[in-house]
């Protein structure tokens, strides 16, 4: 039997602080993950100034939380060293735009999330597959078009390595929403791609 890989997501509950980030990769790696994953969030490049709010945004704006959250490309470099050499598991991170790419492509990471929002950007997904670059795709709030869509494009574009996620978006989710059935279908429909769960 193969080994499940697992993945914590961090995203970004670091609130801007690396000191924070490298003590949750710290404690992911201690119950045992194989791999840690944060957000990439260049505000100007994703969303435009005057974008509604969601609800949770109460003290700030959509701005001034990416922007206060955001890493420079110094300590982006400094956060992936710490994770793969001193803390020895695999690190990459969901990119939000067409330059989110560009700064984790220049950092070399081994392999690009797209976030179930982004299953039917495909400038995003033409981007992200040019790289190269291992690629874990989830696939929340789609049906088959849009997944068999993304597929074809990742493929199309030189992504050779392709992981595709079930995933449910509602948080958190109930067990009987959780769609584990929907694995089976993943797995035929798709035959040169791993698969894996998303919650």
């Amino acid at each position: 039997m193969n080994k499940v890989y697992i993945v914590a997501e961090i995203g970004n509950t670091h609130e801007g602080s690396l000191g924070l980030a490298k003590m949750f990769a710290k404690s992911a790696k201690d119950c045992g993950v194989d791999a840690v994953k944060f957000q990439t969030h260049i505000f100007s490049d994703e969303s435009l100034i005057d974008a509604p709010n969601p609800a949770y945004f109460n003290d700030e704006t959509r701005q001034e939380y990416f922007e206060r959250t955001s890493f420079s490309k110094l300590q982006w470099i400094q956060l992936k060293e710490y994770c793969e050499k001193e803390l020895n598991i695999d690190f990459f991170s969901t990119p939000f735009s067409i330059s989110a790419v560009d700064l984790l492509n220049s950092i070399d990471v081994s392999t690009y999330k797209i976030s179930s929002g982004d299953v039917n950007n495909i400038p995003l997904l033409e981007k992200v597959a040019l790289t190269g670059k291992k690629v874990v795709l989830s696939t929340g709030m789609s049906d088959w078009n849009d997944i068999d869509c993304a597929v074809q494009v990742l493929q199309s574009n030189g992504c050779d390595e392709l992981t595709i996620l079930q995933c449910t978006s509602e948080y958190p989710c109930p067990p009987e929403l959780s769609g584990l059935n929907v694995i089976g279908e993943i797995k035929s429909r798709y035959k040169s791609v791993r698969v894996g769960y998303s919650d």
